[in-house]
Order: C-alpha cells, then structure tokens, then sequence
C-alpha cells in the first residue's frame, strides 16, 4: 500500500486525493501505486545497470562516449549512412553548404510555421515560480520545464514544481506572488 509522507500530504494535499483527468475521476494515490507495481521490475533493472555502469566509469573502466564514425544507422525509411557522413550532413546542412552529405530533417514535409521561430527556453529549478515565470515571458517558441532540478534536496521539491505547473496551466498563478533572487 502507498504511504505518503505526512509532511508531504499535509503540505502538498491538492496534489493528491480524487482529480477529474479527461472526463473520469482518478485517484491520485491509486494511480500512483499502480503504475509503480506495473513498473517496478523494469525500473529495478534499468537503475541497476545504470548504476553499475557508472560505478564503472567512477573506477574509469568505461567512460561515456558517442558513437563511433564508421558505425552504420538507418532512419525509419531504410536509408543507412554512417555517423560521420551524418554528422557532416547535419554540420553541412546547418550552415548552408550544398554538398552531397547535406541534409535536413523531413526534406520532403514542410516545416510548420509555428515552430520556425527560435528558441527553446529551458528553465529551472521548476520550484523557483520567478524562473517559470521569466521563461514564458522571452518569447521563445517553446518551453522546456527542469524536472531534474526540482529534484534538488528531494525533501519536497518536486512536489512544489507539480504545483507550480498545475497552477501555471490552470491560470491560477496570476495573482500568485513570485520573485527571483536574480
């Protein structure tokens, strides 16, 4: 059965308890322990080998490292190249060069409109409202919210970003003071 930490609950209550999700009632409690039942052998093994695998880098028995130039990669049409000619494609494409290697993603479907302007604004930590706030208002065509940094001192942190977004996504943070030390 899921427990919750009482300081969390009791900080943190909107987040738990029975929420509408499309159209159904959902709680959130259930949810939770359910999706950690029908994933936790997964997760246990996928941590595991990441762990293992940076115990090995810790010792430099490994390092992490890209792909080797000469290794072979097809796309979703069953077109190959090597990395190297896809690194060069990327690079010569990006500055403009008309080479054979050039390439674009999706050469053949246009580009929607709406994502041909600059930017990617990625913020955080998604607890800091002041950081949230400052990332919507750059204009940048889109927005990357930082789950990792809210997991700072995993004390209550990413409970506080969950708010911070749901409140963001429902307009209730308008009134909602915030400041950025910065």
């Amino acid at each position: 059965m899921l427990k919750i930490r009482p300081d969390i609950f009791e900080k943190h209550k909107s987040l738990f308890g029975d929420h509408k999700v499309n159209g159904r009632t959902v709680n959130i409690e259930n949810l939770v322990e359910e999706l950690t039942r029908e994933t936790k052998d997964e997760f246990r093994t996928l941590l595991g080998a990441r762990h293992a695998f940076q115990d090995q880098v810790g010792r430099r028995e490994r390092s992490y490292g890209f792909l080797a130039p000469d290794t072979k990669v097809s796309d979703a049409d069953g077109h190959t190249a090597t990395v190297r000619d896809i690194r060069q494609g990327m690079l010569d494409g990006f500055f403009g060069r008309k080479t054979p290697a050039a390439w674009r993603l999706n050469p053949s479907v246009p580009i929607p409109a709406d994502t041909m302007k600059p930017g990617l604004e990625g913020t955080g930590p998604a607890i800091d409202l002041g950081m949230a706030m400052g990332a919507l208002n750059t204009g940048a065509a889109s927005w990357m919210w930082d789950w990792e940094d809210a997991g700072g001192d995993y004390k209550d942190q990413l409970y506080q970003a969950w708010e911070n977004l749901r409140d963001l996504q429902a307009h209730t943070s308008v009134h909602k003071p915030y400041s950025h030390t910065t």
